[in-house]
């Protein structure tokens, strides 16, 4: 049975509105009916308020172990390692991106350097961060099913790798073309 087929029949059970869950929980009428429906689905705080008030496992609730295979604890484990991930990325990238772009010697940037160096690998490595970082908040904001999350976030491990690798390295043609006159 999916999350919102459980929600309703927990619902039903208790013989509540869609109203009075969502004035129980302090989520929107609206919101509960699109959970239920399956045109949205809930955060993990918001799946863990309704387990609690239903006083069931939020493993029981999501049935992660039939739906991806993994249970509720090593999926809460993943989403905190991927939250991580996630930031680690969008700084790490928008710092390069802000300092590529300032002038350190004689009024030259990473960039400039790059040029000077006939090199044109800063370029490259600025956009791959800009794609880069538009692809985390995509898997943020955008992916709501567990399993579209997990599909992509294995892009996104190996992501911030090659962005830092590609870093180091336009960061090392990019300083050794600002040195040459």
């Amino acid at each position: 049975m999916e999350f919102k087929d459980k929600l309703k029949q927990l619902r039903q059970d208790k013989l509540l509105t869609q109203q009075e869950l969502a004035d129980a929980v302090y989520i929107s009428r609206s919101m509960i009916a699109k959970y239920e429906s399956g045109a949205a689905v809930p955060t993990l705080e918001v799946i863990e308020t309704l387990s609690t008030f239903f006083k069931v496992k939020v493993s029981d609730l999501l049935d992660l172990e039939n739906e991806i295979g993994i249970s509720y604890r090593y999926f809460r484990i993943y989403i905190i390692f991927h939250e991580v991930l996630f930031w680690l990325t969008v700084i790490t990238n928008t710092i390069f991106v802000i300092f590529s772009l300032i002038p350190f010697f004689k009024g030259r940037n990473l960039v400039d350097g790059a040029i000077r160096n006939s090199s044109y690998f800063v370029h490259l490595t600025l956009a791959y961060c800009i794609i880069s970082t538009i692809a985390n908040f995509v898997w943020k904001y955008a992916f709501k099913t567990v399993k579209s999350k997990m599909i992509l976030s294995i892009f996104l491990d190996f992501n911030i790798l090659v962005s830092i690798i590609m870093m180091a390295y336009s960061v090392a043609v990019g300083i050794g073309g600002m040195y040459i006159d």
